[in-house]
């Protein structure tokens, strides 16, 4: 006998725009803002972020007068894709980058979303800011 098979509710995890850009407008930490933004526009998973370093990100110029540029990103399976990344997005991060210089860090080694043990967020520390910034936005509670 099989089991029916379970709806699939993705629809209903999806966050619309204005929804994101709630959460980005109520985010009030550099460090936490730019991992919101980059989580969406990036598309990346948790695990890529919480893998990623500055050394993984690459200035492409500007593109109609604005800055802008790509991460490289590490998925499953150690396949790696790059994206290009909105100028306000890279906006941000090349901002977080000169927070993090002045602190020390900012190495091309470094992680870009870097705790306060100094190493890199784990999917756990990154998934508490994420629900965090939605209760925070008032849209209760974000799941996996």
């Amino acid at each position: 006998m099989t089991q029916p098979k379970a709806p699939d509710r993705l629809h209903e995890r999806i966050l619309s725009e204005s929804m994101v850009h709630r959460i980005l407008a109520y985010e009030t930490t550099l460090r936490n803002a730019a991992l919101l933004r980059l989580f969406y526009a990036s598309g990346a998973r948790v695990s890529e972020l919480a893998r990623l370093f500055w050394g993984a990100l690459m200035d492409r110029g500007t593109h109609q007068g604005r800055p802008a540029g790509q991460i490289t990103l590490i998925g499953k399976g150690s396949v790696t894709r790059t994206v290009l990344l909105t100028a306000d997005t890279w906006r941000v991060l090349q901002d977080l980058k000169t927070e993090e210089g002045t602190q020390g860090f900012g190495r091309r080694v470094d992680p870009v979303f870097r705790s306060r043990k100094k190493g890199p967020l784990s999917r756990q520390q990154i998934w508490r800011i994420v629900r965090s910034a939605a209760q925070q936005a008032g849209l209760g509670t974000i799941h996996k």
